[in-house]
């Protein structure tokens, strides 16, 4: 079986009643829901025995390679510079963060067709010196045959990357190849949806039985028309940005007509908006936070029930906070699980998806936080890998389409408190252009923020940082923070990047502030060696989510886990 299927976040269906009646006796509903979850189990089953379509290759290039390493003046865009590196094979990875790599190696092909590059974070292709446009995600297009010169130049962000893999396929083959992938997606996302809903409706669960009932064969793919009943990919859900300006967006399978009503109770929703997809977007009702109101999202045959979006205006309040959930569906399907439903809204502090450029991976995110991002504001943060196949501008076009911000960093108030989100990453290797950095110190000087109780500073690289060898944190963060932590009265930054949790709080001047790396809401833990220094206060290496309780001059953290356990706590109290 094609491990791949291991994307989809997986959901545990039980066969008995849920109510937890005795196996002599159950109430009608009880075996209904029985019956219910048992469909629903099959469906699971068979689509984990359907593989996902594969790539024909025709030609794989792991072989004969030149490898240096570029220079530290390097940034996004390098002229083509002929190799003289050390021959080596791939897959090939070093310790070289925030780096350019190198690779370079003859090839002939007998037709046109694409080269598909596997590479740690981002990668630029040139062919005989001459710079090749991406198509998309990791595809490059070479358009004549022949004896050529490859040279890929590889973008590092982690700690250790470069070179995976390198194949070549025909234009034939890839053509057909995205015709079955553009079905299994869609089947994939009608099963997705029926799993994470628990879809109640017989003829949604048919629909899907149908579609799985061709067992992959390719003789016998379903018709996508049957299919139409699931016109919505990925929400609703309610995106902040900002100024704290918020959206509810849909995303939709084509152009289809997304209607937007809402108002004060579920018989009263009389305002009414449409918007066409692929990404539909609503502005919120200007009540949102101060008021309850109602909304219903319809779309094709699909209509969504009356959903309430309670208040949230009040001193206290909580927000959950997670990191690099980064592919890692089936723990970060667990991590939301026990989020704070009631919360006032939640943050993600980048690498939210494993590969940017890949769609479905954000509507896998957007899906699996459907529990609570309907009815809750969530502000999304972009890292590194959120520009994943983005080397052409580092421009992450998904981003934008799915967090519905025009800029990936932003600011926002609630309350008391005053929060600023920053993006280090829209530069090669990391950064911040002129541009952000003097917003960053104009919001600094802003009412909102001056007049704040609590001051929060949110981006993915951390300052500081113990959990990788050899990793200290980013040292262009320090440079742009550490100057202004003291006369900005910073409370907390918090941010993800490494792989686990940790907690260190220091002194500036007459200022304390808390640094908190929450990265373990999905993506592949770190390593149990820490680096040598900065020494932080706690180290833990599990996966987690944050969980803030604002209240006066308190403010409580806790760590969870995916069980809902605690891992750690502390209460931070502000002198008045």
């Amino acid at each position: 079986m094609n491990p791949v299927w291991l994307a989809l976040p997986l959901c545990v269906i039980s066969c008995i009643s849920r109510n937890g009646a005795s196996p002599t006796y159950k109430p009608f509903s009880a075996l209904r829901d029985s019956v219910k979850d048992a469909r629903l189990h099959e469906i699971k089953m068979g689509f984990e025995s359907i593989e996902r379509p594969k790539l024909k290759i025709g030609l794989e290039l792991d072989s004969n390679w030149l490898f240096r390493i570029g220079s530290e003046r390097e940034t996004l865009h390098a002229d083509f510079i002929e190799n003289n590196g050390d021959p080596i094979n791939l897959p090939h990875r070093v310790l070289l963060p925030n780096t350019a790599l190198w690779y370079e190696c003859i090839f002939g092909f007998v037709e046109p067709g694409y080269l598909i590059v596997g590479a740690d974070d981002g990668s630029q292709v040139f062919l005989d010196g001459e710079r090749v446009k991406r198509l998309h995600s990791n595809l490059f297009p070479i358009e004549r045959e022949g004896t050529h010169l490859i040279s890929i130049r590889v973008l590092n962000n982690a700690m250790a990357g470069g070179l995976r893999n390198v194949s070549f396929c025909s234009i034939k083959e890839f053509d057909h190849y995205q015709g079955r992938l553009k079905k299994y997606e869609r089947i994939r996302t009608a099963v997705e949806k029926v799993l994470l809903k628990k879809v109640a409706e017989t003829e949604e669960i048919a629909v899907v039985e149908r579609m799985l009932s061709f067992g992959g064969s390719e003789e016998h793919e379903p018709d996508l028309k049957v299919l139409n009943i699931f016109p919505l990919l990925a929400g609703p859900y309610i995106s902040g940005g900002d100024n704290g300006e918020m959206q509810i967006l849909v995303r939709t399978e084509r152009d289809e007509m997304v209607q937007f009503k809402w108002g004060k109770s579920p018989t009263e929703m009389t305002n009414r908006l449409s918007a066409v997809g692929p990404v539909a977007s609503f502005g919120v009702p200007s009540l949102l936070g101060t008021e309850e109101f109602y909304y219903q999202i319809s779309s094709g045959q699909t209509t969504t029930g009356a959903i309430r979006v309670p208040t949230t205006a009040s001193e206290s309040f909580t927000f959950n906070v997670w990191a690099d959930s980064q592919g890692g569906w089936e723990t970060f399907s667990s991590i939301t699980k026990s989020f704070d439903k009631q919360a006032a809204f939640s943050v993600g502090v980048g690498d939210l998806v494993a590969n940017g450029s890949e769609a479905a991976q954000w509507e896998t995110l957007a899906r699996i936080m459907s529990d609570f991002s309907s009815t809750q504001p969530f502000y999304l943060i972009p890292g590194n890998h959120d520009y994943d196949g983005y080397y052409d501008d580092l421009s992450s076009k998904n981003y934008v389409s799915f967090s519905g911000n025009s800029k990936s960093y932003f600011s926002w108030h609630h309350s008391n408190a005053a929060f600023i989100a920053l993006d280090p990453n829209q530069t090669f290797p990391i950064g911040f252009d002129q541009s952000q950095k003097q917003w960053f110190y104009d919001e600094l000087e802003s009412a909102s923020w001056q007049q704040a109780k609590w001051k929060f500073v949110f981006l993915h690289q951390p300052p500081y940082s113990q959990g990788w060898p050899g990793y200290h944190g980013d040292e262009i963060v320090r440079e742009l923070l550490e100057p202004v932590f003291e006369s900005a009265k910073i409370d907390f930054i918090v941010s993800g990047h490494t792989h686990d949790y940790e907690r260190l709080t220091k002194v500036f001047g007459k200022q304390k502030v808390n640094f908190l790396i929450l990265g373990g809401a999905g993506g592949s833990l770190e390593p149990d060696e820490n680096s040598n220094y900065p020494e932080m206060d706690v180290v833990i290496k599990q996966h987690h989510f944050g969980h803030f309780e604002v209240e006066g001059r308190k403010v409580g953290f806790k760590v969870i886990s995916p069980a809902g356990e605690l891992i750690d706590h502390f209460d931070f109290v502000k002198d008045e």
